[in-house]
């Protein structure tokens, strides 16, 4: 008899629900009444159906268990619809107003850059608009300009400022970021530009963030004290969460090596500090009884969550250890598929915007994966050496995490690493060393003659990830830049993936090389879709500090004509990073001082606020002074 499949029953379906339910919600707009109506429609006619097919068998309606499914369907997409209203829009209906509002709110998150403009997160307590005070809540946006002769804000803090609201848009160039996409998430919608000099501190609030970022400052200047710079700066993303210090050649190094989810706390870093606790506290006899170690992990790894600031990636990622840890005191596996999908079905129950979070999603994705093809991929290879066995089981661990993260990944970040197969053990080996020392390092600080051995510890283990990172950002052909894949060939890989794990249970040969086929032809698809836009000629007339103009050409470059601004030029590199990361290629700069500009068969003609086009001899004609602050796109054949 060939192997039954295991499924898990009531957990699966009511995550299933509870995922249908928001993406309905999200889509349609229904009334209350209008839930029930279709309730009561849709019992009647499984009645009927059930009148009608109950001497068949095959075709038998079990009437309570569909019945059930859809009132919970309908529960939850009442639930979402709860979460939506319960939310207030007062600043929303007070944008793009022409009077001024006068505003009271207390600084809750972010980092204040002195002599920048900082993105900083507001709590409103209060709006005053002519004689009219309004209450709320909601959460504003603060563009903040930190002059360097006023004092630093600090978190707690309450300002009041008058503003103008305007909602927060996206930059029209070419694949700039989703700010709007992105805060929205978070349950903010409105925005201000603010300096220094035009609000007025009216109050502080002792919260305990302000706490805990004092402790992590003061944390932080211990690793500036025994590292250089730029190692300092990724001791301090790794260990403390602080990415403020990390400079641009370190991103694009540990993006290129696939290992850029190290540089921000999240699953990775939660599951390393995890099995160190357990693995120490197992140590202690009288924790050892009762299974009490896992309840002291559970407590120091929801410390570390908040010392590291709370972000919602922290402690998505320590809630669900949490429920794995929970469910392995029951009998549950570590990585048990019940348990994943329980957490995941509450997580979403309680705030359904992580539905669109894509840490969420990632997060989740990986650790699915996890559970579903990691014995598998364990059990290809069997060594006698333990040391031996204990590498294959961390690179079959990664392997499997990276399986369930591919397609997600080439959706959002249009790249593939090509070296990751290779990076991820290297990188789980040195990340967890990194980490190790890093909190040895911080625990020992006080200690005379010990701190400086681990002193010594952090510098090996940060030099060499540092190195290491730079080193594979450097190899030819590292990183593949411009897929782009839709949201159907998404799901079609999700589907292939998971259709090949289940024939692999039950031992279907033939379907299996079948869907290997598909799934290769999948990406063979998206592979001429990508050299297929290649062959495009685009000119965009971007929307910068300064005049302009990019061309998208043939033959996977791009040139950008710009004024010789070396600060226009900086802000250009900035804003064109999503669009070569979407569309791959070579960006090359160039002053735009000719007033005839040859690009192959591309001739462009620069008059004052007009650009006039011949390509193929057809001609355009672009007006400037039209463009009004915003990218514009010509498309050319």
């Amino acid at each position: 008899m060939s192997p039954k499949l295991k499924v898990p029953s009531l957990a699966f379906h009511l995550l299933l629900c509870l995922v249908l339910s928001y993406v309905l919600a999200a889509g349609i707009s229904f009334e209350v009444d209008t839930y029930f109506c279709l309730l009561s429609c849709f019992s009647v006619l499984l009645m009927v159906l059930n009148f009608i097919l109950k001497r068949r068998a095959f075709l038998k309606v079990k009437l309570k268990s569909v019945v059930l499914y859809f009132l919970f369907l309908t529960f939850c997409m009442l639930r979402y619809e709860v979460y939506v209203e319960g939310q207030n829009y007062l600043l929303l209906s007070l944008q793009n107003t022409d009077e001024a509002v006068v505003v009271e709110a207390e600084f809750i998150q972010g980092k204040v850059s002195e002599g920048n403009y900082s993105p900083l997160l507001f709590e409103v307590n209060t709006v005053f608009l002519a004689e009219s005070k309004f209450q709320t809540k909601e959460k504003l946006l603060v563009v903040y300009f930190q002059d360097s002769t006023q004092p630093l804000l600090q978190i707690g803090e309450v300002l009041c400022f008058r503003a103008n609201l305007s909602p927060i848009s996206n930059s029209t160039n070419p694949g700039a970021f989703d700010a709007l996409s992105f805060w929205e998430n978070k349950g903010v919608r409105t925005r201000v530009f603010l300096r220094s000099d035009q609000s007025l501190k009216v109050g502080k609030n002792h919260r305990w963030q302000q706490v805990f970022s004092t402790w992590r400052e003061k944390l932080a200047v211990k690793f500036e004290g025994v590292l250089a710079s730029k190692e300092a700066g990724i001791a301090k993303a790794l260990v403390l969460g602080d990415k403020s210090d990390l400079n641009t050649d370190v991103k694009d190094d540990f993006t290129a090596a696939g290992a850029m989810h190290v540089l921000a706390v999240s699953g990775l870093h939660v599951g390393i500090l995890l099995f160190c606790l357990q693995f120490f506290f197992q140590k202690i006899p009288f924790l050892r009884k009762k299974n009490l170690y896992f309840i002291v992990a559970l407590v120091v790894l929801w410390g570390y969550a908040f010392l590291t600031g709370a972000s919602p990636s922290v402690i998505r990622a320590t809630t669900m250890f949490t429920f794995l840890v929970l469910g392995k005191l029951r009998g549950k596996g570590m990585f048990s598929m019940e348990v994943l999908i329980s957490t995941a079905f509450l997580m979403l129950l309680l705030s359904p915007a992580y539905l669109k979070d894509i840490g969420f999603q990632l997060s989740f994705s990986a650790m699915f994966s996890i559970a579903l093809f990691f014995e598998g991929i364990k059990n290809l290879l069997h060594f006698k050496q333990g040391w031996l066995h204990k590498i294959w089981e961390g690179t079959a661990l990664c392997f499997a995490a990276q399986l369930g993260t591919l397609p997600l990944s080439l959706y959002y970040f249009h790249q593939l690493p090509n070296y990751f197969l290779i990076t991820n053990l290297v990188l789980l080996l040195m990340a967890f060393a990194a980490m190790f020392s890093g909190l040895l390092f911080l625990v020992t600080s006080v200690l005379p003659f010990v701190s400086d051995l681990t002193a010594f510890l952090l510098k090996i283990s940060f030099n060499s990830l540092s190195s290491a990172m730079e080193e594979i950002a450097s190899w030819p052909y590292a990183l593949t830049q411009g897929i782009q894949i839709g949201l159907g060939s998404m799901f079609v890989l999700y589907a292939l993936l998971l259709f090949i794990q289940f024939q692999v249970q039950l031992r279907r040969l033939k379907l299996i090389l079948i869907a290997g086929v598909v799934f290769f032809l999948t990406a063979g698809w998206i592979v001429k879709e990508r050299e297929a836009s290649l062959r495009e000629v685009h000119l965009f007339v971007l929307e910068a500090k300064g005049p302009a103009l990019l061309f998208s050409l043939q033959g996977n470059h791009h040139v950008v004509y710009e004024s010789s601004n070396p600060s226009l030029r900086k802000e250009l590199a900035f804003v064109l990073k999503n669009y070569q990361q979407k569309n791959g290629g070579e960006i090359s700069f160039h002053p735009l001082e000719d007033e005839r500009i040859s690009i192959g068969e591309l001739q462009v003609e620069v008059r004052q606020d007009s650009l006039y086009l011949n390509y193929h001899s057809l001609e355009h004609h672009l007006a400037l002074k039209d463009k009004q602050d915003s990218c514009l796109e010509i498309r050319l054949p």
